[in-house]
């Protein structure tokens, strides 16, 4: 009987953790700024995190090592920035 139990818990809860992510149409993320490529429309945090900028973007001045907060919506598998803040130095 256990056997069956504790997969079955194991499921509800990554189902229900998923749902949960699934809710919420935005997500955001800080960071350093590694890379910032205007011809393929993408800006790189310094962990990796490469978010796609929308055609026309026009947002504020941002440049490589500047501390940023990436406000995003996921699309295809993409990380696609709507927002972008540049955050004061602490």
């Amino acid at each position: 009987m256990r056997r069956f139990i504790v997969p079955a818990v194991t499921a509800v809860l990554l189902a229900s953790t998923a749902l949960a992510h699934a809710g919420k149409g935005f997500y955001s993320e800080e960071g350093t700024v590694e890379a910032l490529d205007k011809t393929a429309m993408t800006l790189t945090l310094g962990g990796g995190e490469v978010f796609h900028l929308p055609d026309g973007w026009n947002g504020p001045e941002v440049s490589e090592n500047d501390v940023v907060k990436v406000i995003y919506n996921i699309r295809n598998r993409r990380q696609n920035a709507t927002e972008i803040r540049v955050l004061e130095d602490n």
